[in-house]
């Protein structure tokens, strides 16, 4: 199951305001946590030392 389009879709479908607001936040929430999963790249050193 794939939680975003579900969230999407209870958004764009809710069936009154407080619930397509809560789903809203839920959304928000979800980006977050998604943003804060995505691979950081590493910065290099200008001194690595090679092999």
């Amino acid at each position: 199951m794939a939680p975003k389009p579900l969230l999407e879709w209870l958004h764009r479908n809710g069936s009154d305001q407080a619930s397509r607001n809560t789903v809203s936040r839920a959304v928000s929430i979800y980006n977050a946590w998604a943003a804060s999963q995505a691979v950081k790249p590493t910065q290099g050193s200008l001194f690595e030392e090679y092999d």
